[in-house]
């Protein structure tokens, strides 16, 4: 072996060194980088002599200038060139010296011309000068008389030399993708031409002389403006493929029935109202393509074509089929998607052989019963259409393996547990499934199941562990109760789970560790009723790809078909296809797993959305695996907003994203309106009973005298102030008994505010102790409210000094003091709104000391207003308006000390109008942020920042949380307050 090898090697050297100098030369200038010539693989020498030489420029090594060596006419011996991918604009006559010379390669340069001197390739067999700049072709090219292959599609030629026609050795001519607007006669006299391409042009006829080309076997004259077609064309007896999709056909010649020979036929995006019956003599005929022909009939001798595997009707007006269709025993794959079908006939279910079945995008509203018939199908596409129910002889297709029902009108879904069947991708979402479950249980091979967007109930079951392959399972936007099952955690394959938008309740099963959900990336489970901790996770990095997208796109530079369905079951190359930078991105972001994009994919991971439920800390201290930190997956994470997981004293773990660190977050709602109706009657009953209690307090007590029995006091102020010590000591106890029940049921969250422990979201989940101070508030409010009938009104004599003038004066002095005291409201109001405005903020507020000096020196500010602006302004403010003082200071003091404050809170809150994501980057979409966690998998939207998390909330009204968040937003401001007013204020 190593004297074979030591002899080898004294060949390839002693060929290098035998090299004649000018041969050498030529390939140094053609490979700077080179040396030991023969013994490169882009260079082949023979007895001493270079043979072939390959400067395609596939790897990006070399890159030719302008033009080749001038020398390179004295390599007699070369036999081969590539010169591709270069950026040659002219080439040297000496070129015509290789007499030797059998293939040639010149495509995709900048050639405008050619040297007269490339007419003496008596040898040439192969010339190749696609994509290029020329606008014609020189005459000499018919003086190449052993050419066989001559191809110069992509060029911008308009004609073609008549020489061409002498070229009587020629078996393929590639003219596609030019701006010829005929093709010549001459052209004819090609008699051993088998392969004919001229696609992408404008040709509007086709020559009667054509009908000579007996050998012809290929002919591809699509995108082109040929309305008709001459009986002639039946002539080509021996062709095989025929493509003439994309053109103005609007009938087809007789003559077509003698193509008997034809495997392939496309005439697809042809205004074609009808085919000629003669078509059913086409016996050979393996593939039809009648894609957007405008087809409203078919004939019946259709089924005569007993060798036909694929069928594609796509895209026409057909609203029925012909009964002979069912006579196409040998058909693998029929396409009638985006038609307007109604109805299907019985005899689909006598095609066996079928594998293949896309019926999408009709009118469909039922299926016959004899599709149970369908045995060797593989792939069901009955997507967008009008189906309320299955028959019931699905169940048979046991071969079935991709089933498309998403977007229909099904109620039910058959059980397929024991039904042994091969399922491995089910989308069923955007239907009206409202079964159990438990009729999925059965699919042991699914790897995708969409079931999103459904009416399913009840409880996910723990038998759904036996869907042992499963990868990606999306159960969101239903109506599913009860617990998540541990079970759910330990399926080995699972990825991606969707939870969100449920009725969910209770904890999150710790089975969601490194041992159990090891393959988890994707984990979703917002806006439902979820309780307790966040257990510790392991989600990893990684990606899944949309099962459902398909995009229909065309072809770039290949002359094989005018579309092509792009979908993720194979890696397709897309610079291959014409394609918008938005399309592109759509396909990747649809396809992240087949096209190595997992980092930047929508649906990527590790990604954990748990907002908006009931969640308790404390929080685990990880959540993604530790190898995510090495590798180029982060972590993205939504679980603060709407739980009660942290607070201004605990630090959050450093796995929480930054958007999400806002105090004003820290709460939950009870959700206590989600309540069964029965539940709801006992409440009613019980305020009812209050109520008549109170009534019967209010009797027996008489404590509307013990407010009425005030000094007589001519001063409203006075009485103002004696009225309200005298209510809050009647309605005090009441407040006190309230206080006692919440801090009875206040040990839920570990980690709450301490005003907010006092409010209805902390207690231990019974809805009894709910309704009871539900209703003992209730009773107290109305309380008050008959208390505030009895507020003292002013006496005669102060009525004599009220403004005196017209309604219109009396409202525009009103609106002007309004005014005024929204500005000496700044302090509170400026309180307000920093206190519910994000760190990171569209107004550049975040960590400076504007917030800060707000934060800390509101209570003082609103102190020092109040004694000595508010005062002086409302005495100056009287004598001018007539508007008495005691009023004008009631008002003001009211605004400015909680009122306007109240009100901006409200509008500010998570919890309330949430006018806070107004100033939130995740709410801007041009921000990073937004495009982070905009969350979709392919065409399926799971998280919109803007739907899920930026829009108004406008229910805030009907659950406690928004009084809640209120309470601890604005309570550390009245606290200090009070506290500072104590000092501040003289005696």
């Amino acid at each position: 072996m190593a004297a074979w090898a030591w002899r080898l090697f004294v060949v390839l050297r002693a060929n290098t060194e035998s090299l004649p100098d000018t041969e050498q030369k030529v390939l140094q200038e053609i490979f700077p980088d080179g040396h030991d010539f023969c013994e490169d693989d882009r260079i082949t020498c023979q007895d001493g002599h270079v043979t072939e030489i390959r400067a395609d420029n596939e790897g990006g090594e070399v890159q030719l200038r302008e033009t080749l060596p001038e020398a390179i006419g004295e390599m007699r011996y070369l036999t081969r060139l590539w010169f591709q991918n270069n950026n040659l604009s002219s080439l040297p006559e000496s070129l015509g010296n290789l007499h030797n010379l059998q293939f040639l390669d010149l495509s995709n340069n900048s050639l405008h011309s050619l040297p007269e001197s490339l007419g003496n390739f008596q040898k040439l067999q192969e010339l190749f000068l696609s994509y290029n700049h020329f606008n014609s072709l020189p005459e000499f090219v018919g003086n190449l008389q052993s050419l066989q292959r001559l191809y110069v599609s992509s060029n911008q030629l308009s004609s073609v030399p008549e020489s061409l026609g002498n070229l009587q050795r020629l078996r393929k001519l590639g003219l596609s993708n030019n701006a010829l607007s005929s093709l010549p006669e001459f052209l004819g006299n090609l008699h051993t031409l088998w392969g004919l391409y001229a696609s992408h042009n404008n040709i509007h006829s086709w020559p009667e002389s054509f009908g000579k080309l007996k050998g012809l076997k290929r002919l591809d004259l699509r995108s082109n403006a040929l309305s008709t077609l001459p009986e002639s064309f039946g002539e080509l007896q021996r062709l095989l493929g025929l493509d003439l999709g994309n053109n103005q056909l609007s009938s087809s010649p007789e003559s077509f029935g003698n193509l008997s020979h034809l495997l392939k036929l496309t005439l697809s995006h042809n205004p074609l109202s009808s085919l000629p019956a003669l078509v059913g003599n086409l016996k050979n005929l393996g593939e039809l393509s009648l894609i957007n022909c405008t087809l409203r009939a078919l004939p019946e001798s259709l089924g005569n074509l007993q060798s036909l595997l694929r069928l594609d009707l796509r895209a026409n007006a057909s609203g029925s089929l012909p009964d002979s269709l069912g006579h196409l025993q040998m058909l693998l794959g029929l396409d009638l998607s985006n038609n307007v079908l109604n109805s299907l006939p019985e005899y689909v279910g006598s095609l066996k052989n079928l594998r293949h079945l896309e019926l999408q995008n009709n009118h469909l509203s039922s299926v016959p019963f004899s599709f149970g018939n369908l045995s060797s199908l593989e792939k069901l596409d009955l997507s967008n259409n009008k189906l309320s129910a299955l028959p019931g002889s699905f169940h048979k297709l046991t071969n079935l393996k991709h089933l498309y029902l998403q977007h229909n009108n099904l109620t039910s879904f058959f059980n397929t547990s024991g039904k042994n069947l091969q399922l491995e991708v089910l989308l069923l979402n955007d239907n009206q499934l409202s079964n159990d479950l438990l009729a999925f249980c059965g699919l042991k091979n699914a790897s995708t199941l969409y079931l999103h967007q459904n009416r399913l109930g009840g409880q996910i079951p723990g038998m759904i562990a036996e869907l042992n392959s499963i990868q990606v399972l999306t159960l969101h936007r239903n109506s599913l109760t009860g617990k998540i099952p541990s079970e759910l955690a330990t399926l080995p394959s699972l990825q991606l789970l969707t939870l969100h938008e449920n009725r969910l309740t209770g904890e999150i099963p710790p089975s969601f560790s490194v041992r159990n959900a090891s393959a988890l990336v994707f984990l979703s489970a917002f806006s439902n009723d979820l309780t307790g901790s966040v257990p510790e996770m392991t989600l990893r990095g990684g990606c899944v790809d949309d099962q459902s997208f398909r995009m229909e796109a065309a072809w770039k530079k290949r002359d094989a078909s005018v579309t092509s369905t792009i979908s993720c079951a194979r890696k397709d190359e897309l610079d291959n296809f014409d394609l918008t930078s938005e399309e592109r991105q759509q396909i990747q972001d649809a396809c992240p797993n087949v096209y190595g994009l997992c980092g930047t994919a929508p649906a990527r991971g590790p990604t954990l959305l748990l907002q908006s439920n009931r969640l308790s800390c404390p929080l685990p201290s990880r959540v993604e695996d530790p190898e995510v930190e090495s590798s180029n997956f982060t972590l993205r994470s939504l679980v603060i907003a709407g739980n009660m997981l942290g607070n201004h004293w605990v630090d959050l773990p450093e796995w929480v994203s930054e958007s999400e660190r806002q105090p004003f977050l820290y709460i939950s709602s009870s959700k206590i309106l989600g309540v069964p109706v029965s539940d709801m009657q006992r409440f009613l009953l019980s305020f009812l009973g209050l109520l008549t209690l109170y009534a019967l307090a209010l009797r027996k007590m008489k404590w509307r005298e013990c407010v009425k029995d005030m000094p007589n006091q001519d001063d409203l102020t006075q009485l103002s102030h004696a009225f309200l010590i005298r209510s809050i000591l009647l309605m005090g106890p009441a407040a006190l008994l309230l206080l006692l029940c919440y801090t009875w049921h206040s040990s839920y969250y570990q980690c709450g505010h301490q005003f907010a422990k006092t409010t209805l979201a902390y207690f231990d989940g019974s809805r009894y102790a709910q309704f009871a101070l539900a209703c003992l508030w209730l009773v107290w409010v109305l309380g008050w409210l008959d208390l505030i009938r009895l507020v003292p009104k002013p006496t005669a004599e102060a009525v004599d000094r009220l403004v005196r003038g017209g309604s219109f004066s009396k409202a525009m002095w009103w609106c002007i003091w309004m005014i005024i005291v929204v500005v000496l409201s700044s302090p509170s109001l400026g309180y307000a709104f920093v206190q519910s405005l994000p760190k990171q903020n569209s107004l550049g507020l975040s960590s400076t000391y504007v917030s800060k000096a707000i934060h800390f020196g509101a209570a003082l500010l609103m102190i020092l207003i109040d004694l000595l602006i508010t005062p002086k302004l409302a005495m100056w403010f009287s004598k001018r308006s007539r508007v008495p003082r005691s009023m004008l200071l009631m008002a003001a003091r009211t605004g400015t000390m909680w009122l306007n404050a109240t009100l901006c809170a409200i509008y500010m809150n998570e919890h309330c109008v949430r006018g806070w994501t107004t100033f939130w980057p995740m709410c801007d979409p041009e921000s990073d942020l937004y495009r982070n966690f905009k969350v979709s998998l392919g065409r399926h939207p799971l998280l919109d920042p803007i739907r899920d998390l930026c829009a108004r909330n406008d229910r805030w009204w009907t659950t406690d949380a928004c009084p809640r968040s209120v309470v601890e937003t604005l309570a550390p401001l009245f606290l200090a307050k009070l506290l500072q007013r104590a000092f501040v204020q003289p005696v």
